[in-house]
């Protein structure tokens, strides 16, 4: 009797186990099989804070290292985005900005990352070797330590605000034996080979993939806004760009205090044109066109534009005459209203805000 107890007692223990096993492998396969995030990620430039020799060369390779990288180990489509200006490198974009960049881009999340710290600390010390016939080897041992600090602001585009804001840090020693070494990194390619093998390359590199590794985290845990939703006060309107044509939705009234910006830009480059002649509802207003942009106050709920451009750029396309009809809704105090130029010279108006 106590034998067939405790062949009992065997058998359920070993039908618990098999349970067990069965419930943790079907979790460890739910697990796997999640499906990773496939979300547009904008990326802008990097700026230069961290006050380094080497940070403002550093800065302009970032970017690309940080879009390689979420290439290489992740769904995310990384798109490089580039400010509009004449010198879009130095622009200084907030949160608002990057929004209105990401909706253009079509992106869900913008990263907005910064160089906080690239410094390279060098020690140097003379070494000697066994003494062979009387003959000792000797030399220099000389060893570097490098630290690259990056810290990336995550914007959700859809919701017009910021997700998170992160920091990733690299380190990296090197140990070498030479009876003369010298790394000048100011005057090497910091997106060359060579850069890479070094020890702020190598620090670089390490940064990069602990920054991938805390967006892939947020990206994981994110899910698009299903409809615009109300902005907060600092980041503007988060409606998506719309067509002037009509796409905005139902014409509204329009407000004593409704006032439109417009401006013409080139959309493959985001660079603008500020030469341009434009008549509003058939009357010029091209004089009072100031540095590219012509302020609209009051306007109609529907008005017709008509644009020349002057003086393009030597690459770029246009055409004789740009013409349309907008739509205007006055819900928002102030408007942004662009002429979209495309690489083939098509353009179209388009709201930003």
């Amino acid at each position: 009797m106590g034998r067939i107890t405790g062949l009992r007692f065997f058998m359920a223990i070993s039908v618990g186990l098999v349970l067990v096993a069965g419930v943790a492998a079907k979790e460890k396969k739910t697990a796997a099989s999640a499906p990773a995030p496939t979300y547009i990620v904008g990326l802008l430039p990097f700026q230069d804070m961290s006050g380094s020799e080497h940070g403002e060369q550093l800065k302009q390779v970032l970017a690309k290292q940080l879009q390689a990288e979420l290439l290489n180990c992740s769904s995310l489509t990384p798109k490089m985005m580039k400010p509009a200006g004449d010198n879009p490198e130095e622009a200084e974009v907030d949160i608002a900005y990057a929004v209105k960049l990401g909706k253009y881009y079509k992106a869900d999340l913008v990263v907005m990352g910064s160089l906080l710290s690239a410094d390279v600390e060098e020690s140097e010390g003379s070494m000697s070797g066994p003494s062979i016939g009387g003959v000792s080897v000797s030399g220099s041992a000389r060893s570097q330590d490098a630290t690259v600090v990056l810290q990336a602001e995550i914007i959700d585009v859809s919701r017009g605000q910021k997700l998170t804001s992160v920091r990733a840090t690299g380190k990296h020693h090197d140990s070498k034996v030479s009876p003369n070494i010298s790394t000048e990194y100011g005057s090497m390619d910091m997106g060359g080979a060579y850069f890479q093998s070094t020890t702020l390359g190598k620090a670089t590199q390490k940064a990069i993939g602990d920054l991938v590794a805390k967006i892939l985290q947020t990206a994981q845990g994110f899910s698009p806004a299903s409809g615009p939703a109300a902005a907060p006060p600092e980041a503007g309107d988060t409606s998506q760009p719309a067509s002037a044509s009509g796409a905005g939705g139902s014409s509204a009234p329009a407000s004593s205090a409704c006032k439109v910006l417009f401006r013409v830009l080139l959309s493959t480059t985001m660079s603008p044109l500020k030469d341009y002649t434009v008549a509003v509802g058939g009357e010029d207003r091209s004089g009072e066109v100031k540095d590219g942009v012509l302020q609209i106050n009051n306007p109609a709920s529907q008005f017709v534009l008509q644009v020349t451009v002057k003086n393009p750029p030597e690459d770029a396309q246009v055409q004789p005459v740009y013409a349309g009809t907008v739509d205007c809704r006055c819900d928002k105090p102030e408007k942004v209203l662009v002429l979209e130029i495309d690489s083939k010279g098509s353009g179209k108006f388009n709201w930003w805000q």
